[in-house]
């Protein structure tokens, strides 16, 4: 009876020790690593691209909305492995933006969060004028341009997914042994007596 007790001790505790020493990753929640611009920053340069970097890779799931007060600004979104950035269709306004996003981390968890910047840079009206006829692109150039952007899409959430997937079979299969395991220690335990 004793030497079961003692074996079951045994496994307890290495069962433990095995849970305590993985990687402390696999249970934390995405958080913001940085951010373009950095909550707070005045930017004094005209910008038309805002960039949010996670410390995990995000979920194509993942959204931003930018706001200048009560307007949204339109965004095109990507999503590239820990990368969540959002192009505005012409450089931003000057005013105080909010930048809010809903992503899903690497461990399934929704997080929401937001920063605030300023915008305070010189906007000539020659320039505005000038770049006006470039920005026209023949319908040819933009067909290409979406179609890249379709196949980026595709990729990034197929290393996304994969990415989540293996985070979630690794936890699995340490359930499964855990199970195993302290059945085994019961049965021999049972056997002892």
């Amino acid at each position: 009876m004793q030497k079961g007790c003692i074996n079951v001790k045994r496994l307890v505790f290495f069962i433990l020790a095995a849970v305590l020493l993985l990687p402390g990753q696999a249970f934390a929640h995405t958080h913001l690593k940085d951010a373009s611009p950095q909550d707070g920053e005045t930017i004094i340069e005209p910008i038309s691209e805002v960039e949010l970097i996670f410390d995990t890779n995000i979920e194509n799931l993942s959204t931003m909305t930018l706001n200048l007060g009560e307007e949204e600004i339109e965004l095109d979104q990507r999503i590239e492995n820990e990368v969540l950035a959002g192009t505005a269709s012409a450089p931003l306004e000057n005013g105080n933006y909010t930048l809010s996003w809903d992503i899903i981390g690497a461990d399934g968890h929704q997080m929401q969060d937001s920063i605030s910047f300023t915008v305070d840079a010189e906007q000539p009206e020659a320039a505005v004028e000038e770049t006006a006829p470039e920005e026209q692109l023949p319908a040819a150039e933009d067909e290409e341009v979406v179609q890249e952007d379709e196949e980026e899409a595709m990729s990034g959430g197929t290393a996304s997914e994969e990415a989540e997937g293996g985070s979630v079979s690794w936890i699995v299969i340490m359930v499964i042994g855990i199970v195993v395991l302290l059945s085994a220690g019961l049965l021999l335990s049972k056997k002892g007596k």
